[in-house]
């Protein structure tokens, strides 16, 4: 607690009272300035022929290792475990800091002034061995400027991009600093966190653990909450892109990545699922079009192609197709069909008096007039999309029939349907038929019965006329609709073509389905070296004797 210095050459002493004193000393060159250091992170100056002592407390908590007067003693170094600082001796003897590094934590290490070099040593012992390594690296010597604000301590610093306004953060809140002037601008404790993206003087993303804020800072005094983005887990880094558009987030099972908008909000662009159980530490390349992240022993790279993201949790969805105009896309979350727009904003649909608690199981699109098949347990809605912004019903067909079916297709132009149930049997529907009695009469549409298997997928044609399917056997099946000429009863009166014309549309329209190709694993038709010379064989009026030769058969 007490320091005695004593003057050789004519024996007087000097005595001082310093408290907490850890033992480190230095005197000046020309022997009038004494520095020293206690243990709680402050320095003095001691000029004792004039019994003046100054101090200074240095922010950065770490034990002080060494102290030295440097530059004529004009300047004094001052060694803290992961810190270098020199600080200037003022006229007054006060210290006033003029340039802070930080090194790589090591047990030693040596500073050189000339070189502005560090000198690192480190010993250990290795299987019974005493091993050391020493590192030699230099420090930046480009011009600094300390920014410090004694009351609070700072956390971290980041500067806007041209870098005339630097934000330092700390425990209660955020300090920004005129980097041109060297004077506080803006000092508040509303909002706190340990990283920040600071946007020219107007915009101010600060974050922390639990929630990111964005602030308007264009009005100094009167501070505006633009957004604020909170989650469930807690954030375990941050890291955002030098063109200030893009940060990405770490979590634990998650990567996500947002786009700043220009009105201040946010817009995830995506989501990265990783599989690793430690911290992934996401970093964000200055153009914000890489991200690079750790993964179990190695590091990786993902290019970010994604444009927008919804992030549903726990939702399920099933089917997401566009629109015709591909303006829209459609989903079923939960079970129920949501409008999105194309950044995958959710567009409130009007469907919910019609579905109540009917889940749907299955969505298809159709090629034009932003059509759609939707199919429920006991009915099918066909519904259309309107000025890109309402969903509405144009029809609804209704059946018990529809309780076992899971496939569903509509053709490009939204005027037939197909329909498939687990038992191979599949139905087809002319939606040109304005009689929704009739349509909705299911059964009565039951084209081919007891198909090999269930089919699990149909795919329309271009043109309309002919169906694939994908069977549950691994085969595929093609299929060709044709319409049964009906016109036994117009009379061919050119005298009277309206009169014919009404008599044309007043007639049922009636189809078949016939499968006119298989593709099979395991065949269902055998013929191989079977004889169908002169062979007759159809189905639904329509010869197959082409399938039996694909199938081996000879004549």
């Amino acid at each position: 607690m007490q320091l005695l210095l004593v003057n050789l050459n004519n024996q007087q002493q000097y005595q001082k009272d310093i408290q907490n004193l850890n033992g480190i000393a230095v005197i000046s060159q020309n022997e009038i300035l004494v520095a020293l250091a206690n243990k709680y992170y402050t320095i003095y100056l001691w000029n004792y022929e004039k019994s003046i002592t100054t101090e200074i407390t240095l922010f950065q908590k770490q034990s002080i290792q060494n102290l030295q007067f440097i530059n004529d003693d004009n300047e004094l170094v001052c060694c803290q475990k992961e810190t270098i600082c020199i600080f200037s001796v003022q006229k007054d003897f006060q210290l006033k800091l003029k340039n802070i590094w930080q090194i790589e934590s090591c047990q030693n290490y040596t500073f050189c002034p000339k070189h502005l070099s560090v000198l690192c040593y480190n010993n250990s012992w290795k299987q019974d061995i005493w091993c050391g390594y020493k590192r030699i690296s230099f420090l930046n010597p480009g011009q600094s400027m300390i920014l410090i604000d004694e009351q609070q301590k700072p956390l971290k610093f980041s500067s806007n991009q041209d870098g005339n306004y630097i934000v330092q953060l700390n425990q209660q809140g955020f300090i920004i600093w005129d980097w041109k002037n060297e004077k506080q601008i803006l000092n508040s404790d509303q909002w706190s966190g340990n990283n920040a993206m600071l946007i020219d003087l107007k915009i101010l993303v600060i974050a922390n653990e639990e929630e990111i804020n964005i602030l308007d800072i264009k009005e100094l005094h009167n501070i505006k909450l633009l957004s604020s983005l909170s989650f469930d887990q807690p954030i375990q880094n941050i890291s955002f892109a030098s063109n200030q558009e893009y940060f990405v987030c770490g979590f634990d099972t998650k990567i996500k990545l947002w786009k700043l908008l220009k009105d201040g909000q946010c817009q995830q662009v995506a989501v990265y699922d990783i599989k690793y159980n430690g911290k992934t530490n996401p970093v964000i390349s200055p153009n914000g079009k890489f991200i690079v992240y750790k993964a179990q022993e190695s590091y990786q790279i993902i290019r970010i192609k994604q444009l927008h993201t919804l992030e549903l949790n726990d939702q399920s969805v099933f089917g997401l197709v566009y629109s015709s105009d591909f303006q829209n896309l459609i989903t079923l979350i939960n079970g129920h069909p949501i409008l999105l727009t194309p950044t995958l904003e959710i567009i409130e649909s009007q469907l919910e008096g019609v579905i109540k608690d009917n889940e749907a199981k299955s969505i298809v699109s159709a090629s034009v007039d932003s059509i759609f098949a939707i199919l429920y347990d006991a009915f099918i809605l066909i519904v259309k999309i309107i000025d890109q912004k309402k969903l509405i019903v144009i029809r609804q067909i209704s059946s018990e029939g529809f309780r076992d079916c899971i496939t569903i297709s509509i053709n490009h132009f939204g005027t037939q349907l197909i329909v498939g149930n687990p038992s191979g049997s599949i139905y087809f529907l002319d939606l040109t038929d304005s009689n929704d009695e009739e349509l909705n009469k299911f059964e009565q549409h039951l084209k081919i019965e007891n198909q090999n298997d269930q089919v699990n997928w149909f795919a329309f044609s271009l043109n309309g006329t002919d169906i694939a399917a994908a069977i549950y056997d691994g085969s595929i099946n093609l299929y060709s609709v044709e319409q049964i000429e009906n016109d036994q009863n117009i009379k061919h009166n050119e005298e009277n073509q309206e009169q014919q014309n009404q008599l044309s549309e007043s007639i049922k329209k009636e189809f078949r389905l016939i499968c006119y190709k298989s593709f099979s694993r395991q065949s269902l038709l055998l013929a191989n070296q079977c004889m169908v010379k002169d062979s007759k064989i159809t189905q639904n009026g329509k010869s197959i004797i082409q399938l039996f030769r694909q199938k081996g058969a000879r004549e």
